[in-house]
């Protein structure tokens, strides 16, 4: 597999995400349209401003889900994704949240959030899980398929 398709599609999202980190992408900026978006569509404006903050958390769930995935595909390669390739995706994902986070610290606007870690962590590992329970995965050396007990060889 060429390097545009194995390792530039996470690149690229990963430095997506972090462009997302300035002003442009605060609760302020996107709540400017969004709140009155939700609130024509007839909720209240408590209740508008709620689901812009509860739309913004599944963003980073997704977004950081989404990366892990592009992550193990990047290592793994060719080769089915294991344990392995799908920890060090997780945590590949969870120090590029860091990183978001920080920049968010810095960035006049925003902030960065403990929170928003554990969300971007939860998406990754939650991500991954789901992949990794797809029909048609195989399972390599470092992740055996071990029979059930009483079906051990040798008996």
């Amino acid at each position: 597999m060429s390097f545009a398709r194995r390792q530039l599609p996470a690149i690229l999202f990963g430095a997506a995400v972090l462009a997302m980190s300035g002003p442009w992408a605060s609760a302020a900026h996107t709540g400017s349209w969004t709140e009155p978006l939700l609130a024509r569509l007839g909720l209240p404006a408590e209740l508008a401003w709620a689901a812009h903050q509860a739309l913004r958390k599944l963003g980073h769930f997704v977004a950081y889900g989404l990366f892990a995935v592009l992550v193990q595909r990047a290592i793994a390669g060719d080769r089915p994704p294991t344990r392995r390739t799908a920890l060090r995706a997780l945590l590949l994902a969870i120090l590029l949240a860091c990183a978001d986070e920080t920049l968010q610290a810095a960035a006049p606007d925003r902030g960065g959030s403990l929170l928003d870690v554990l969300i971007d962590g939860a998406g990754a590992a939650a991500t991954l899980l789901l992949a990794r329970s797809v029909p048609g995965q195989s399972r390599t050396r470092d992740d055996p398929v071990r029979p059930p007990a009483g079906d051990a060889p040798g008996r």
